[in-house]
């Protein structure tokens, strides 16, 4: 991919920077990288743009990873620890949630669950920092909740304390969830 020039200095496309860093972290930090250059407002690359630099790249340090990450990624997230919360899901062997599956309210506006099996009613949201101490954001989380529990949702709700403490209470209240409201 070409190079450009911004305020004098040279710079790479995001998606061979992506490339680029791909010998020196995880496949797990490459998948994180992936998702949020292809996140679901204002992408900068697209999934096609990183599949045609991997296929392009056949013998580039850390190709591997960038293969790895390439399969796991999953455009359209908002956020690095929905990423982190979504790994987590699948790599516990659990079926991957949609990213950011939308609903239409009775008023007519978008809900966009950050992970979803829609097929089970079952919405798993991650809150983080900003959902805290902001009233507002707080009444808007707890109506949307409201309005998804009164539609028959069951809603599992995942901090950064769970993420770190209590990874597996997490999977667990999942996988609980899974068996519970299979069709």
């Amino acid at each position: 991919m070409p190079t450009r020039v911004v305020d004098g200095v040279t710079v790479v496309h995001p998606v061979e920077a992506w490339l680029q860093v791909a010998s020196e972290v995880s496949a797990d930090e490459m998948t994180h990288i992936a998702d949020a250059l292809t996140r679901r407002q204002n992408p900068a690359a697209t999934l096609g743009q990183l599949s045609q630099a991997v296929s392009d790249s056949h013998r580039r340090p850390g190709i591997r990873n960038a293969r790895t990450a390439l399969l796991r990624c999953c455009p359209g997230t908002d956020s690095w620890p929905e990423t982190t919360l979504r790994l987590l899901i699948v790599d516990s062997g659990l079926p991957c949630p949609r990213v950011n599956h939308m609903l239409v309210d009775d008023n007519g506006v978008p809900i966009y669950l950050d992970l979803a099996y829609p097929e089970h009613l079952i919405a798993v949201e991650y809150d983080g920092a900003g959902h805290v101490g902001d009233q507002v954001t707080m009444q808007h989380d707890r109506r949307r909740r409201r309005w998804l529990e009164d539609h028959g949702w069951r809603v599992i709700t995942v901090t950064a304390f769970d993420l770190r403490q209590d990874r597996w209470g997490v999977v667990r209240s999942i996988r609980q969830a899974l068996r519970e409201l299979a069709p």
